[in-house]
């Protein structure tokens, strides 16, 4: 991708006019040492079980193996044991939802019924909104997006809380394709509008548009039978193409179908292109404002995150605003005395009784607190240390931190220090935070 297309769709991101759409090949997990997407794993179990019975020509085409496993089987049983499958907890790249989950995309479209986005929402502490399509369900108006402040997450092809809804199979598909263009049922029509919204720009990843199905999917969806795409704003799709397996093919489809709707393709990893989305974006966000992932001042802890007190030194206070911040995007609550204490606050009882009350207790070690003879730090560590007597032992409840390469106070020489020299790594007590606080529920 270009300069100019990268500050393109970083612009349209932030504006809330980017409709970002997830296809099957972006949940990917590590399988025989290398990454495959789940609808393949899905694919070859389904016809490790047809080819009990007879041969499969394509263990790796879901809809395929789908349509033969229901065969031998049931349909009920092909959707139940779709949705069971998608409903664990598969080891897949978290980094790439996770960083997906942080970008304000306000409209989220999921071609395959996985869960990993939500799971990286949840993990992150982020609010969302749920709903599917049900190509033999009743006709439903409106999805249910109630409040516009909430990304929506929409599972075009059924959702795996409604076994019945999906589609994997190529009947199915058949099935699913009449029913979207023959409006029995329609597609809800807020979704319909979006789409249709010649302003909104498309980010496709790993949609599949080799599939002719798709391509026709589109068309509907876009409603652009008899007129000219209209798109005041160019899209962007991350399409693999395996030199050899068509590709010579497939990338004539994308010049043709790319010059039709405005969408320009590019064979970049998606792995490689999530990851340089989100470095590009926090960038942009901090030299002029514009481009800001969700504010986690904005984040509302769920209502059993673990309070975290913030202890450091008054020169180290943007990088402790920081590690807040990072710690309220994981779906902690962290307390920070620039946002805790008020006017008139008894300063002093006030931090000793917090410090009383919290789940955990971080003091950021620095080479400005390691040159120090007198803080307010030393203060709040001796705090910290009475209230660490009050744990069982095995429990954690003072975490130094190093955010510099410095000597360490000697009160905490005993205690298990993590190393945040680099404030990326913050995840890192985000986890054992959750660790521990798993240990004080046994």
């Amino acid at each position: 991708m270009k300069e100019r297309d990268w500050r393109t769709l970083i612009h349209n991101i932030s504006n809330g006019n980017c409709i970002l759409v997830l296809g099957p090949d972006v949940a990917k997990v590590k399988a025989n040492g290398a990454l495959k997407p789940l609808a393949e794993i899905l694919a070859n179990d389904f016809a490790a079980e047809v080819e009990r019975e007879r041969k499969v020509l394509d263990r790796n085409d879901l809809a395929l193996t789908a349509q033969l496993y229901a065969e031998i089987s049931s349909e009920s049983d092909l959707q139940l044991d779709t949705a069971d499958f998608y409903q664990k907890d598969q080891p897949t790249e978290t980094p790439v939802y996770e960083a997906l989950a942080s970008l304000p995309f306000r409209f989220i479209v999921n071609a395959t019924p996985d869960r990993e986005l939500i799971k990286a929402k949840e993990k992150l502490g982020l609010s969302y909104l749920v709903d599917w399509y049900n190509f033999r369900g009743k006709k439903v108006d409106m999805a249910k997006w109630s409040d516009k402040n909430k990304p929506l997450i929409y599972y075009l092809y059924g959702c795996t809380d409604v076994p019945e809804s999906l589609v994997i199979s190529e009947k199915q598909l058949l099935e699913f394709l009449v029913s979207v263009i023959s409006k029995d049922p329609p597609i809800h029509s807020n979704i319909l509008s979006e789409f249709s919204n010649n302003e909104r720009c498309f980010l496709f990843l790993g949609f599949g548009f080799r599939n002719w199905y798709l391509r026709i999917l589109l068309y509907v969806l876009l409603g652009l039978k008899g007129r000219k795409n209209e798109r005041t704003s160019r899209s962007f799709a991350l399409e693999e193409i395996v030199p050899g397996n068509g590709s010579e093919t497939f990338e004539h489809i994308c010049f043709l179908f790319g010059k039709d709707l405005n969408v320009d393709f590019s064979d970049m990893p998606v792995e490689n292109f999530i990851k340089e989305l989100r470095g590009r974006f926090a960038e942009q966000a901090g030299s002029n404002g514009e481009a800001t992932t969700q504010d986690a001042s904005a984040i509302e802890a769920p209502d059993d995150a673990p309070s975290v007190f913030i202890s450091y030194a008054s020169e180290d206070k943007d990088r402790a605003m920081a590690l807040r911040d990072k710690l309220k995007n994981g779906g902690l609550n962290p307390w920070f005395d620039k946002d805790g204490l008020r006017g008139g606050d008894d300063w002093e009882r006030m931090l000793e009784k917090t410090i009383k009350d919290v789940d955990y207790f971080v003091v950021l070690q620095s080479n400005a607190l390691a040159a120090r003879e007198t803080s307010v730090v030393f203060k709040e560590v001796r705090h910290a240390l009475q209230r660490q007597q009050e744990f069982r032992f095995g429990i954690s409840f003072i975490m130094p931190v190093k955010i510099d390469e410095c000597e360490l106070m000697d009160e905490l020489a005993n205690l298990h220090t993590l190393d945040l020299i680099d404030l990326e790594q913050a995840d890192l007590l985000i986890k054992d935070i959750r660790r521990d606080q798993q240990r004080r529920k046994k």
